[in-house]
């Protein structure tokens, strides 16, 4: 894979009247790497974040400030999602599967060579099972850490995932041109939960709370449905703001981020009775890191850039 290196700005975000404020403060100018994509993590047992790349894994020892490549394995993988989870770093490597590791990225075991496809968008966990979405395959499930996978998906119409998002005993399943479903027998039987969606790339699913999101979108617009009955009935965010193609959700608390294709960034800080849009022209995709005491990182992507935020926290 041909290493692509954009230049990344740290910025911190000043608030003002609101959280999203447009005044930022670069402070790390001079720091280059490749375009982030996924979810930023402090390592097990160390100070170090970790964030997976559109070229691999990237360390800081700073807090963000600076970043370094992070030699190994998966080196130059296109990283969608990072997992941690039992003092061991998992790693959704497109297109070339699951990777784990165990002493922070220096060392990575792929661990989805039963797979029928290589091609993972998306990674739940539920206890020790953990639920792997591909995008041309449909849904697995390994209980023994990838050493076996079963395919849950065979009664699931749809078999072109996008995300996943697991609560209570329902495992929800976003597709990129069938909607929404769920199970919550382990795939024995799947429900299609489209009613109310407007839209069929359904993107990105979190579960706030009783609540659940998808972010929605096709190629120019979309929109952020909820519903509040395990995905039977959907309505739109009741917003202007909220209606465009989203790329990502994250929930922190109260609030709820979303990233758009078209330069925006919406947020709720109400646990999505409200919403409102920041006007500085950016967007968020995959990566969002609460520091201790200190700041909530959010990654952007726009087309040229890439941007880090460092968000004071309330």
């Amino acid at each position: 894979m041909r290493r692509q290196l954009f230049l990344i700005f740290a910025i911190i975000l000043i608030l003002s009247n609101r959280l999203f404020s447009e005044q930022y403060v670069i402070c790390n100018k001079d720091a280059q790497a490749n375009c982030l994509y996924s979810q930023a993590h402090k390592a097990p047992g160390s100070s170090d974040l970790l964030i997976g790349t559109i070229g691999g894994m990237m360390k800081s020892t700073d807090d963000g400030t600076t970043w370094e490549n992070l030699e190994s394995e998966i080196g130059e993988f296109f990283i969608k999602q990072t997992v941690f989870k039992n003092h061991k770093i998992y790693a959704v490597a497109y297109p070339f599967g699951i990777f784990v590791s165990a002493d922070n990225g220096l060392n990575w075991n792929e661990i989805t060579p039963g797979l029928p496809s290589k091609k993972t968008n998306s990674m739940a966990f539920n206890g020790a099972d953990i639920y792997v979405g591909i995008d041309d395959a449909g849904v697995f499930m390994t209980t023994d850490n990838g050493n076996s996978w079963e395919n849950i998906g065979n009664g699931l119409a749809a078999k072109d995932i996008s995300c996943l998002a697991y609560s209570g005993d329902n495992l929800f399943v976003g597709t990129f041109s069938n909607g929404a479903y769920v199970t919550s027998d382990k795939g024995n039987s799947w429900q299609e939960i489209n009613n109310g969606l407007n839209f069929k790339w359904v993107s990105s699913l979190i579960v706030v709370d009783n609540k659940i999101y998808a972010g929605t979108r096709d190629k120019s617009t979309g929109g952020i449905f909820c519903s509040t009955d395990e995905g039977k009935n959907w309505s739109e965010v009741n917003s202007e703001v909220a209606k465009n193609p989203i790329c990502a959700m994250f929930q922190i608390d109260d609030l709820i981020v979303a990233g758009t294709d078209n330069d925006k960034l919406i947020y709720s800080e109400d646990n999505g009775q409200s919403w409102f849009e920041n006007t500085g022209k950016l967007s968020i995709r995959k990566a969002i890191l609460e520091i201790p005491n200190k700041n909530f990182l959010l990654q952007s992507y726009p087309q040229k850039l890439s941007l880090i935020y460092i968000l004071p926290k309330k």
